[in-house]
């Protein structure tokens, strides 16, 4: 074995003495791997779409096959394999039932000079072979363009992770290999038809376990429904707040001026009830306002309240007696947040004019949101929750259903699952205008950064101007679009064919509703997640630029830039939301990242 190769130039091949055979290393351009012997030699791309995925396998059949604790591997589309010399000499081992599934069954192809193992093919993927990383000739490429991406059978692990990622056969394993249990049923998101032009960023059933959402405005917005009061109500769901807030019975609609108008002005669907049952909270008030300029004021209180068919005792929640919002229309009573709780819209006292979030005697007050109550209260089988918003396709043309959110697990099926994973932890958030100092907030997550094409944009977030801590990225279902660093949209940007363009009017990016659409991924903790490129350039009525039929909004924008300056942290708005199952873990705060491929 030749010596050095730690710290190799690993951008140039690195070719050992490994095998017999003098020819190893690359054939007509591609790489190889070579038995020991030299009788067995296979070449194939390390590039899409030939390559399928790279990965770490726990499973006790790999262990068994390799006399040790793992296998590391490579999936290779078999019309791109090639067998350079050889094939006659390998041997083939069937095995009927695999010891780890119990169902289904491996063919193992081995030299039959050396016994190397050259490659596995399952009954499940018949077209897919399956080589191990270490039989390839070029070391280099173990490091680089072969390294795992993914890693399998977690809990059978021996070692340390070797990857945030992983990649599962089928959604059965991935639920049981992450402890997620299967949610009891899933509930229809159910459309509304109606078409809305909408750039804003908050600041922000019958079946027990799952409920509705309904899309709002083509994809725009997303609304669950809860029963408090003995009725219920549509609420827009916001897992990028904590608050959680209903126009009181007797509210007064306002406009910008803080002039009385119409409630209809508001364009809420109904107004909430006009007490607490549960009582008012004495000497505390509800206040929030929006970047949009909206806001809301009322008092606070507690209500039972029931969502997917568990009811929270006691939830804190404010009743607006005064409000400016002009984006409901007609479809929802107000927002309920899902956030961490730490930041939230209740303060001390009964006058809002006092209310300061950097004055630590007038600051918001940490509550518990529905989710976080529901935790505490034992009333979920685990303290998850999880959300699709579902495919944008068919909602706008026939009122399809599609979409939910589910607490205590997640699915087993009904979603268009890849196998790809990703898993990323929370981080506690400092942002002084907001009063935070190290505290959980928000769902967040870090992006690595995207892949565009074949351009890899590392994320360069910045800073926030007045805190100097890093500027986070937020989770957002209650916003339309997701909002990103400049360099990777202008990467985005410049892929397309013919090229976006910036509208300074919009303060937006616009492309031909026809031009050609790069692939990009957005890469999570060393895993891609492909982001489908109708969320990437929208269509339909959500695409559309002011009414323009040749000219489209992209689903992903620069970050907003709040109107007194500073700025706003990332968001990852309904165009990521679209493209994955997304797990949030309460008790752990961690979140899963389940990719989805619609046709």
């Amino acid at each position: 074995m030749a010596n050095g190769f730690a710290a190799a130039d690993k951008s140039k091949p690195f070719i050992t003495n490994n095998s017999l055979a003098k020819d190893r290393g690359y054939k007509d351009g591609l790489p190889t791997a070579t038995c020991l012997c030299g009788g067995v030699q296979l070449a194939f791309p390390v590039e899409g779409p030939g390559l399928i995925n790279t990965f770490v396998c726990n499973c006790a059949d790999c262990r068994k096959l390799t006399a040790s604790m793992f296998a590391s591997n490579f999936a290779i589309d078999d019309k791109y394999l090639v067998h350079v010399r050889g094939r006659d000499n390998l041997k083939s081992w069937y095995n009927p039932v695999t010891p780890v599934r119990h169902e289904g069954s491996m063919t193992d192809y081995f030299c039959s000079t050396c016994g190397t193992l050259m490659y596995r093919i399952s009954s499940a993927f018949p077209n897919v072979p399956i080589l191990r990383i270490g039989s390839v000739d070029d070391l280099s490429l173990h490091e680089t363009k072969l390294k795992p991406q993914w890693e399998q059978f977690t809990k059978d692990r021996a070692l340390l992770p070797f990857s945030s990622g992983a990649f599962f056969e089928n959604n059965v394993d991935a639920l049981r290999e992450l402890e997620i249990p299967v949610a009891r049923s899933l509930h229809a998101l159910k459309p509304f038809g109606k078409r809305r032009s909408d750039k804003l960023i908050t600041a922000r059933s019958d079946n027990r376990g799952t409920s509705p959402t309904r899309t709002i405005l083509d994809g725009t917005d997303y609304a669950i429904d809860i029963t408090l009061g003995g009725k219920t109500y549509a609420v827009l769901f916001d897992t990028a707040s904590s608050a959680f807030w209903m126009p009181g019975a007797n509210f007064t609609c306002v406009d910008t001026n803080n002039t009385a108008q119409p409630d209809s002005a508001c364009g809420f669907a109904s107004n909430g009830p006009e007490e607490f049952t549960g009582g008012r909270i004495a000497d505390q008030n509800f206040q929030v306002t929006y970047i949009s300029g909206e806001f809301a004021t009322g008092a606070a209180g507690r209500e039972d309240v029931t969502f997917a068919g568990v009811t929270v005792k006691n939830q804190h929640i404010g009743l607006a007696d005064r409000a400016y919002f002009d984006s409901q229309n007609g479809f929802t009573s107000g927002i309920m947040g899902w956030g961490l709780g730490n930041y939230t819209t209740f303060y001390p006292g009964d006058d809002p004019k006092l209310n300061n979030k950097t004055d630590p005697n007038h600051t918001w007050i940490p509550t518990n949101t529905w989710i976080l109550n529901a935790v505490e209260q034992g009333l979920l089988e685990k303290p998850m929750f999880s959300i699709n918003i579902g495919n944008r396709t068919e909602n706008a043309a026939n009122l399809s259903a599609s979409g939910f959110v589910a607490v205590g697990g997640a699915p087993l099926e009904g979603l268009p699952f890849t196998g790809v994973w990703a898993h990323s932890s929370i981080t506690p958030e400092t942002y002084a205008p907001w009063g935070l100092k190290n505290k959980y907030t928000h769902w967040n997550v870090r992006p690595d950064g995207f892949l565009v094409d074949q351009t890899f944009v590392p994320w360069n977030p910045g800073n926030f101007a007045d805190g100097g801590n890093e500027i986070f990225t937020v989770l957002d279902t209650g916003s339309t679009w997701s909002y990103i660093t400049n360099e990777t949209i202008q990467v985005i940007a410049k892929a397309m064919q013919p090229p976006a363009t910036w509208s300074i009017p919009d303060t937006a990016y616009v492309a031909m509703c026809n031009a050609t659409v790069p692939k990009v991924s957005i890469r999570i903790n060393g895993t891609d997640l492909p982001i489908a490129k109708r969320e990437l350039l929208l269509d339909g009525w959500l695409g559309q630029a002011n009414n323009s039929t040749t000219l489209c909004w992209l689903g992903w924008q620069p970050a907003y830039q709040p109107p007194r300056g500073g700025a706003a942290p990332y968001i990852l708005g309904d165009t990521f939301f679209r493209n994955v199952l997304t797990v949030h873990d309460v008790g752990n705060l961690e979140m899963s990242f389940a990719s989805l491929k619609w046709n």
